[in-house]
């Protein structure tokens, strides 16, 4: 497993744990149904300021999580209870720690995050 960083207009918008970066282009391009949720999500929430995170149109890029970044994530995912083992796991750093409790809160309702 490896994390990835997706980018939009220049900024990291989530991270998210994949098997190879293969198996994320589904997740990308919105083919695959926790990558249309993805977006659904982040035409949703705002960052503080009242600036959406994402435009909607806006491409998405995918590069591997830089190792403070994956280092990161795993702590992050430590501290929501969320098992190493679980291959659908997503954290927002560009948010809050309140907007992004919401958002994985959404996300786990949804079942893209196991409880």
């Amino acid at each position: 497993m490896f994390v990835f960083a997706i980018e939009t207009n220049g900024k990291t918008v989530a991270l998210v744990r994949e098997e190879n970066r293969y198996t994320l282009d589904g997740f990308l391009n919105g083919k695959r149904k926790d990558g249309r949720e993805l977006r659904e999500l982040l035409l949703s929430v705002q960052e503080g300021g009242g600036t959406q995170i994402w435009d909607g149109s806006s491409p998405f890029t995918v590069r591997l999580a830089t190792p403070e970044e994956d280092s990161d994530y795993c702590h992050e995912l430590e501290l929501a209870g969320i098992p190493e083992s679980d291959s659908e796991s997503i954290w927002f750093p560009v948010l809050s720690e309140s907007a992004s409790k919401a958002v994985v809160a959404a996300f786990r309702k949804q079942r893209l995050i196991a409880a």
